[in-house]
């Protein structure tokens, strides 16, 4: 069966059906597959399922059903050469694409099925013909491509009613490709075809011989008077164009040209190669912007000679005719510009906007060609203004080369300085033409809005060859950037009314293109130029004139256009000013070279408090700098770091009363000069009750500064950096600030601090870097440095200092100033607020020597010890804040509540929290106190514990009273408290009124489950199991030795809220718990076990299937058994699986009996059902009155039954007989032995005639013709010698008695296995083909022999057979090579002859080479 689907309508049927799915292999035996049958276009409509087997050698078998539609039919693959040769042959001349006549043919008769045609192209046309041609009165075309070779596919059939009407009646058509380059179709008598309408196929006739002609300089796109053309009155036809270009247009012509209202152009590619055919689309111009109304179907052929047939068709109406391509650059070439030397792009006569000239909105639409300039349009944006307009235009995108021919582009106007390149656009036409050796553009323009023209493309020299008496030139000083604002330098717009290209001639001779600090270069709002500085080879950039419109902004304000070119290092701008006021273009000016030197003032070190009250002062420190102002450039000599300190001052420092500092970073060298703020100290907390701008400018050996001195009248004064390392600061040496203070026994703050400078002369005499733990260093909010210490070349740096609590590493912050002195660390700190401290760091190990702890050890503390009225124990007498060590049996406090009266106390205390790692170091906890049965985390005191390695240190509340004291822990591994209640175990079933299990009243504390696997259950059990309605299970994994005690959740069954918290630990060889009391009585800690190991055996030989009982007194009862699981010791130690036949069977009158199949080992505990069979009446019964839920699991030997028996009278049998064939499928080679072994399992006994052997289908065994086949004594053993074909098949055993069979299948190995059935090589390549005999012996290589079909010997030097002949190689693979070959054997067994073989196929990859029999 085909695996592809078929077309529609094939294998002789409306609905052919076919394979959905791979061929199965050999060795997959019988599969299922799903088989679709074909609807019109759906693949598939209907499906069905069918088996297949795959018997080899090219052989499949199919199990089929009704097909899944009435009319349906199941197909047969073919291959496409059997369906090529079957093809019939119309050879009729008449049906030629181009022969006329209505001869009153039908092809509506034909059979059904598979046709050629002869004559002409012996193909179908593939393009609309007139009516009345083909010899019929409505012939039909076909509408697609034609299919490749070796391929099918479907297309649509069309019958041609009228010239105008060629899409009239429509159907499909399937067209395959032979080999041989036949083309073949598949006919039915449908639609299109009809008996009232007599339709015949077309056949294609070459067009490139039969075609008409266009001719006359009519049709050219430059044309422009209408003539009518008469295409709407032309049947579909293939013209070739002899005029003009011999080509139709692939652009839009003009409204109005080629002679027709309506111009039509091809939308499409041309072909490339002759005998290429291209489609594509007639397009109509039917307005300005309506250029492919009424679009048609194009065809265009490549014709020997390279000219091109177009199939066209009849137009909508006279008013539409087909163009034919001319070439413009003889037709028009209007020579314009010569005289437009204002439209030039760079250099237009009065500067960016020409008086002489407005706007091209007068201009004629017609072709030019440029001749001033660089004779072409710009294709970049030319910048606002340019060219002599003010909104010029410039052609965005390439020109084109000659060969592109007439191609589109559009202009764009620019309408704006900033982002404004293409505001609004007109599409022209541009063609590059070449006549003589020179190459020129031509430009179909049109008239234009107002303030809008076309630019002439320009040199960027013409800039550099400007007379200097034709530039403006600056000259003001002013311009420079180390010029402060004056209120008497004129406006640009006021200096440069006429824009025109300038040249700087000041200070560094150009303007900076960076943005400059407002109010420099004598204005308030100082100008840039947006771009970078083009360098001397590149031509006229196009940038921007921005001002400063903020102190902060630098985005570019007021942008007005500006150009600028490169003339050898002396730069040129072309600069229209923004008329605002204000604006002043920078001139870059080296400031680092003009300024007033400051000297040796002592006075101004920072971090120096002034004596006394003679406070020095920097009120009018310059008055004459500039005219107006008093300020001007200076710098510090002489003094600490010669720069303004960037820290704050306290006041009356710096010797004056209010000093000022730089509120910000200095800038780098290449920065420039910046706007900084200097702050002034006004008050003992207002560090910036002043602020004034401040300009800098790091000079890189220095720097300089620019401020006005005449802002303030007060005593104030600018303060010089010095190091504060030198400075005297005050040393901080209270122990209550070490970060191992508790701050439960000593609690101070820093609220009283004063503001300064300060260094730690205790401990490690800095701050600690990560968060104390709450109640540290005598405080309740300990304070710590958030980020590093800086390192002793950063300087003096800003660090932020958290304050901690109980919750938060950082309630509150505060920023600080740090300076790394390398000895030391000097900070700047500031009063905090209640509870808040600086803390200091020191060693974390500090009290874990032995003179810093007291020891503690006591034997009675264990958590072990019961509590004894007549013996006072307690820990009263402890010293609240003391360190303390256990010493006795593990050393440290339990991490769980303890059981009331345990550790010797009334009230045992244990630690509410894990221990820490040795890295946490201190850390703080809690000890609570256990003062009944249940309650926990009761009476809790704070504490802190350190980990010393290998003990822990508590820093302790002495406790509340003489009842209370603290617990250590005890190894549980040896002493915890055995459970080995049989009733824990989950398999045990609840029996309400009987069970005595209640874990309520459990004491806390470790236990042992000594029961079942001596674990509690993982998963969760079934309630009522376990000795109480809802035992537990852990949520978690047991953990590992080496993980010590873990935390694990303890849930009930069925019951999720109901939760206890416990502990497990792995001793190794077992598990023990920490347990505490559950909710009630109904929830108990359960063991897990395996229900194998405690099932009751039940062993009475009465429970025999086969067991009759002869007297009442001989049948038996199970109703007293209780609830629990139970294992049959007798028979097959299974329960029977079908009621017993006889009455009385199992010796009860009601034998129970399991009503579905047993478990596997896998399977686990499973619920099923047992049946318990009516007792007879005249024979007749229920097989199934009564029906006991069970649960059943198979212990591998046996299985386990958990009963509940229900039935007065019944008793629950057991399985007597069993019956085995393994294996169930026995594969063997030729002349090998193959062994059917059965096993029947009995406690009766065994008569060997019960059992009878038969080949199914064939003959009862032993049989004459299967000589070879022997039975053994017991007949459960069948011996098959010498195997071959009579052999294979199913053999079935079967046991009247009981009714047993089983079936075994009985499979021969393929005589020659191939390794792989098709090998698909490379043009050239290598192929090696393997193949497998599977005959004993193994054949010698006479036997076998190797030939290619039909009977080729395989002489070549191109093969190579291997020394055993079971690998033939094939080298230099061509078409030669490739076919069927096949590998034989001939071999006996037994004195038969038999011959065997496997094919192969071998075939090329290329699609031209594939086989001949390739499916379609």
């Amino acid at each position: 069966m085909p695996t592809s689907a078929p077309f529609q309508k094939s294998c002789r049927t409306n609905y052919p059906i076919w394979l959905d799915g791979q061929e199965p292999s050999q060795n997959e035996g019988v599969v299922t597959r799903s088989v679709c049958a074909v609807n019109g276009v759906n693949e598939c409509h209907w499906t069905s399922e069918i088996k297949v087997r795959n018997c080899g050698n090219n052989k499949m078998i199919y199990y089929l059903k009704s097909a899944p539609y009435s009319q349906a039919r199941y197909c047969v693959d073919d291959s496409m050469n059997a369906i090529c040769n079957s093809a019939k042959t119309l050879d009729e001349s008449w049906r030629g694409s181009n022969k006329p006549g209505n001869l009153g043919h039908t092809d509506y008769g034909l059979v059904q099925g598979w046709y050629k045609f002869s004559q002409h192209a012996k193909r179908l046309a593939n393009f609309p013909v007139p009516s009345n041609y083909c010899g019929s009165q409505y012939p039909l075309w076909m509408k697609g491509q034609h299919v490749d070779k070796g391929q099918c596919g479907e297309r649509t059939l069309y019958s041609v009613y009228s010239d105008v009407n060629y899409t009239w009646r429509t159907g499909p058509i399937y067209e395959c490709q032979c080999m041989n380059g036949d083309y073949i179709y598949y006919h039915v008598s449908t639609t299109p075809h009809s008996p009232s309408y007599k339709s015949t196929y077309c056949v294609e006739q070459d067009p490139c011989e039969e075609h008409d002609r266009f001719t006359g300089p009519t049709r050219s796109p430059w044309y422009n008077t209408v003539v009518n053309q008469g295409d709407n009155a032309k049947a579909p036809k293939w013209v070739k164009i002899d005029t003009g270009l011999g080509t139709m247009p692939t652009y839009h012509p003009e409204l109005g040209s080629c002679g027709s209202t309506y111009p039509g152009w091809f939308d499409g590619e041309h072909p490339t190669e002759v005998g290429q055919m291209t489609e594509g689309q007639y397009c109509f111009v039917t307005s300005a912007t309506a250029t492919c109304s009424s679009p048609k179907d194009a065809r265009v052929l490549k014709c020997q000679g390279g000219f091109n047939v177009y199939h066209v068709l009849p137009t909508a109406n006279a008013a539409y005719g087909y163009c034919a391509d001319d070439d413009v650059c003889d037709v028009a070439s209007e020579e314009w510009g010569r005289e437009e030397s204002n439209r030039l792009r760079h250099t237009s006569i009065t500067g960016y906007y020409s008086a002489t000239r407005s706007a091209d909105n007068t201009l004629a639409k017609q072709w030019y060609r440029i001749t001033s300039g660089l004779q072409r349009l710009p294709t970049e944006c030319v910048g606002y203004m340019s060219c002599g307009v003010l909104y010029p235009g410039w052609m965005n995108g390439a020109h084109p080369e000659p060969e592109d021919r007439i191609v589109e582009r559009t202009v764009c106007f620019v309408q704006g300085a900033q982002d404004s390149c293409c505001a609004s656009s007109q599409s022209i036409k541009v063609v590059s033409c070449e006549r003589d050796e020179v190459k020129f553009y031509l430009y179909r323009l049109y008239p234009t809005a107002t303030n809008k023209a076309y630019c002439i493309d320009q040199a960027g020299e013409d800039v550099c060859n400007i007379d200097n008496s034709n530039l403006g030139h600056i000259t003001d000083v002013r311009h420079g950037t180390g010029h402060y604002n004056d209120g008497g330098f004129p406006n640009d717009y006021q200096n440069y009314k006429i824009p025109n290209w300038v040249q700087v001639n000041v200070h560094e001779q150009y303007f900076v293109h960076y943005p400059p600090v407002q109010y420099f270069c004598g204005g308030v709002y100082a100008g840039w130029v947006e771009d970078p500085q083009p360098g001397p080879d590149v031509g006229v950039t196009m940038s921007r004139a921005c001002y400063r419109t903020s102190a902060t902004s630098e985005e570019c304000g007021n942008p007005m256009p500006l150009k600028m070119k490169n003339c050898g290092g002396r730069m040129r701008y072309l600069y229209a000013p923004a008329t605002v006021a204000n604006r002043k273009m920078c001139v870059e000016e080296d400031i680092c070279s003009n300024y007033e030197t400051f000297e040796d003032e002592s006075w101004r070190l920072a971090f120096t408090r002034t004596q006394g009250t003679s406070y020095a002062t920097d009120y009018l420190k310059m008055k004459v700098s500039q005219p107006l102002t008093k300020r001007g450039w200076f710098r510090f000599t002489g003094v600490g770091n010669n720069r303004i300190t960037e820290v704050q001052q306290e006041l009356a420092s710096c010797g004056t009363q209010y000093p000022s500092w730089l509120n910000g970073e200095h800038p780098a060298a290449g920065e420039g000069v910046v706007k900084r703020t200097l702050s002034t100290t006004t008050s003992a907390t207002a560090y910036t009750g002043w602020n004034k701008d401040i300009f800098v400018k790091n000079c890189g050996e220095f720097v300089i500064y620019n401020i006005d001195f005449g802002w303030s009248a007060q005593k104030w004064g600018i303060c010089i950096d010095t190091d504060v390392c030198d400075a005297d600061v005050t040393e901080l040496d209270e122990s209550h600030r070490l970060v191992n203070t508790w701050g439960k026994i000593t609690s101070t703050d820093d609220r009283l601090l004063s503001r300064g400078w300060y260094r730690f002369a205790n401990g490690f005499e800095k701050m600690p870097e990560t968060c104390p733990i709450a109640n540290s260093c005598g405080s309740t909010k300990p304070g710590y440095l958030s980020q590093p210490h800086p390192a002793i070349n950063e300087g003096i740096v800003e660090r932020k200092v958290c304050f901690g609590d109980a919750d938060q590493c950082c309630v509150a912050s505060r920023d600080i100033l740090v300076k790394n002195c390398g000895t030391h660390f000097v900070y700047r700190l500031y009063p905090t607020t209640t509870g808040e401290k600086y803390c200091v760091e020191e060693s974390a190990t500090t009290m874990c020597t032995e003179e810093a702890y007291t020891e503690l050890a006591e034997e009675w503390r264990g958590e072990n010890y019961p509590y004894d009225s007549a013996v006072e124990h307690h820990d009263e007498l402890t010293i609240t804040g003391d360190w303390h060590r256990f010493t006795a049996h593990l050393g440290r406090m339990p991490e769980y509540s303890q059981s009331y009266q345990s550790c010797g106390l009334l009230y045992p205390g244990y630690l509410n929290s894990e221990h820490p790692t040795r890295l946490q170091g201190v850390v703080n906890s809690n000890v609570c106190y256990s003062t009944n049965l249940i309650n926990e985390k009761v009476s809790c005191q704070e504490a802190r514990v350190k980990n010393c390695g290998g003990y822990y240190l508590y820093q302790l509340y002495k406790s509340h009273s003489k009842s209370y004291g603290f617990c250590v822990a005890q190894d549980q591994c040896t002493d915890a408290t055995r459970l080995d209640d049989r009733w824990r175990l989950i398999t045990n079933p609840y029996v309400s009124g009987q069970s005595k299990a209640a874990d309520n009243s459990l004491k806390k504390g470790w236990y042992r489950l000594a029961e079942g696997h001596g674990t509690m259950p993982d998963y969760e059990p079934d309630t009522k199991y376990g000795g109480q309605s809802y035992p537990s299970y852990v949520l978690g994994e047991l953990p590992t030795p080496d993980e010590g005690e873990v935390k694990r959740t303890a849930r009930f069954a069925s019951i999720a809220s109901n939760t206890r918290e416990i502990r497990i630990k792995n001793c190794g060889e077992h598990y023990i718990y920490w347990l505490q009391p559950t909710a009630s009585v109904s929830y108990v800690y359960s063991i897990d076990t395996d229900v194998c190991l405690h099932a009751y055996k039940l062993s009475e030989e009465w429970r025999n299937q086969f067991y009759i009982s002869e007297t009442e007194e001989d049948r038996h009862t199970d109703f007293n058994l209780g609830k629990d699981w139970y294992q049959f010791t007798t028979g097959f130690k299974m329960m029977a699986e079908a009621p017993p036949l006889e009455q009385y069977s199992c010796g009860t009158l009601h034998p129970a009996y399991i009503n579905q199949a047993h478990p596997s080992v896998s399977d686990g505990v499973v619920p099923r059902e047992v049946c318990y069979k009516e007792d007879e009446v005249d024979g007749i019964y229920q097989a199934c009155y009564a029906v006991e839920d069970i649960r059943v699991k198979n212990c591998g030997e046996f299985y386990a039954y958990q009963l509940n028996p229900i039935v007065q009278d019944g008793a629950y049998c057991v399985y007597n007989r069993k019956t085995s064939c393994e294996p169930k499928v026995v594969h063997a080679k030729y002349g090998e032995l193959a062994v059917i072994n059965c096993t029947l399992n009995s406690e009766k006994d065994f008569d060997s005639d019960e059992v009878s052997w038969t080949k199914l289908n064939s003959v009862t065994l032993p049989d004459e013709s299967l000589s070879n086949v022997a039975i053994s004594d017991d007949s459960l053993l069948v011996n098959i010698a010498d195997i071959a074909d009579q052999n294979a098949g199913v053999y079935a055993l079967y046991i009247p008695s009981t009714a047993t069979s089983e079936l075994v299948e009985v499979i021969l190995y393929n005589a020659v296995e191939a390794s792989q059935k098709y090998y698909t090589v490379e043009q050239g390549g290598d192929v090696e083909i393997e193949v497998e005999f599977n005959v004993v012996p193994a054949p010698s290589p006479t036997q076998i022999s190797w030939k290619k079909l039909p009977n080729k010997n395989l002489n070549s030097a191109k093969y190579t057979l291997s020394d055993s002949k079971n690998m033939l190689a094939i080298s230099g693979v061509s078409a030669t090579e490739t076919g069927t070959y096949r590998c034989s054997i001939e071999f006996t067994v037994d004195g038969v002859s038999f011959t065997k073989h496997s094919d192969v196929i071998v075939q090329l990859e290329e699609e031209e080479e594939e086989e001949a029999g390739q499916k379609i």
